[in-house]
């Protein structure tokens, strides 16, 4: 088979597709005007009820339970406890932003951030030592200390070989001075002698003896060094390269005295921001609905004052979650207060919550409204009715909405009744439906008649 015939066999059943879709839709249209026609006329017996197609409006309204709210109400507290010494404001005061509201008392914050300060210009003061270092001559002669100390030590542990042998000669001449000492002393009687300590030669003996001790002491100390010398001399050292480096600082020493200058800054500008939050300051103008607090009292972190923002009119209004359609940005509301019911305020829509909330078991859309003209009698908190407008259409052809036939998916259809009483079932296009009357678009004129239903007679 050629493609071209495959083609037009394609093309044949799409056709035939379409009409049979046509022939049943077509079907259902016509089997539902006449199961309403027939209805029509087994209701030929009894009386029709008629209205008139009219010009005129149609308003589709949700309404709901209104009430006055502040744009923004808070409650205003320090953010650190103390004794109040200044309060500047009471309920009813108006008040603009930025306007100091209350004081606590800052004796001890004062004498913390003089502190602060203080360790501040220190830590500043020795870095710039720091970074300064020592000046040229002061360097060297730290250097001279330290080369000193480190010859000393290294005389200690490498004596010179003429100082040895100088201290061993000293040791020789002692003890050949204690042999003559002793042989004097022995010649006159020695221990013998009851009379040898009172003597010239005893004296000679024991300082002989003294000398030599000391000789060998010294001897034996510059062949071994004593750990206390060891340590004396290292000490020295020690001390001399801390002097030194103190001349010469590192990067590390900067580092280390700059951190400590940022530390006393963070701590001084923590005392300022402490003395700053000691005054309480209004965040936006408004009005001071409550004060509860005193001078003299003394107060922790809690609200002591309430400030609520009035400088627009909003009204809460609560909506049935039926009515949730007829409630967006920008809608016009109209508001009536129980406390002043012969004035009706107008305004719009501009919050609309994201979700619905129960309240007493109703599901509920709260709405927030903006009033254009309020009133000076206006409180926040005043009860009342509001009406929101969803849709208006002015002068337009009226049915009651009893009249309007549903035949199908966006298909409607109307009984036209003619001057012989006769109904005549006609395609209408609708648009606006509110609760009673439905606009019509398109298929009927000013002044026919429609059928609303039928009245039973006897």
């Amino acid at each position: 088979m050629s493609r071209s015939k495959r083609k037009s066999r394609r093309f044949f059943w799409l056709i035939a597709i379409v009409l049979a879709m046509l022939a049943i839709a077509s079907g259902i249209y016509f089997y539902q005007a006449n199961v309403i026609l027939a209805t029509a006329k087994a209701a030929a017996a009894n009386t029709v009820k008629t209205a008139r197609v009219k010009k005129g409006d149609i308003t589709i309204t949700a309404t709901g339970t209104a009430t006055l709210v502040p744009v923004t109400q808070v409650g205003l507290a320090f953010r650190s406890g103390g004794q109040i010494v200044e309060l500047r404001a009471q309920a009813g005061d108006a008040i603009k932003t930025g306007q100091t509201l209350a004081k606590l008392d800052t004796t001890q914050l004062d004498l913390q951030l003089a502190q602060a300060e203080a360790n501040l210009a220190l830590a500043q003061s020795k870095l710039s030592q720091v970074q300064k270092g020592g000046t040229i001559s002061a360097i060297t002669a730290a250097q001279a200390n330290l080369n000193s100390a480190n010859a000393a030590y290294d005389k200690l542990l490498h004596p010179d070989p003429n100082d040895v042998t100088m201290a061993k000669s000293d040791v020789e001449m002692a003890k050949a001075a204690v042999d003559q000492a002793q042989a004097a002393y022995d010649k006159i009687g020695g221990t013998s002698n009851p009379s040898i300590s009172m003597t010239s030669q005893s004296l000679q003996l024991q300082n002989a003896t003294l000398a030599y001790q000391k000789a060998v002491a010294a001897y034996n100390t510059k062949l071994t060094p004593t750990d206390a010398q060891l340590k004396a001399a290292q000490a020295q050292i020690q001390q001399a390269k801390d002097a030194l480096a103190r001349l010469s600082p590192t990067d590390d020493d900067i580092a280390q005295q700059q951190a400590n200058v940022d530390a006393a800054r963070a701590a001084r500008d923590l005392a300022e921001q402490r003395l700053i939050e000691a005054v309480l300051i209004a965040p936006f103008g408004g009005t001071i609905t409550d004060v509860k607090a005193a001078v003299g009292q003394v107060v922790g972190t809690t609200s002591i004052m309430t400030l609520m923002d009035v400088s627009k009119a909003w009204v809460q209004i609560a909506i049935d979650e039926t009515d949730s359609s007829k409630a967006a940005l920008s809608y016009p509301v109209d508001v009536t207060f129980d406390a002043l019911p012969d004035q009706t305020f107008s305004g719009s829509i501009v919050q609309v919550s994201p979700s619905v909330v129960m309240v007493n078991g109703v599901s509920t859309l709260y709405v927030v409204a903006e009033l254009k003209d309020p009133s000076p009698s206006l409180r926040v908190g005043m009860n009342g009715s509001a009406k929101v407008t969803a849709a208006v259409a002015k002068q337009v052809l009226t049915i009651p909405v009893e009249a309007v036939r549903q035949m199908g998916a966006n298909q409607y259809a109307v009984f036209v009744v003619d001057a012989k009483q006769q109904l005549t079932l006609r395609p209408v296009e609708i648009g606006l439906k509110g609760t009673s009357l439905v606009e019509i678009k398109s298929g009927l004129q000013v002044g026919e008649t429609v059928s609303t239903g039928t009245v039973a007679t006897q």
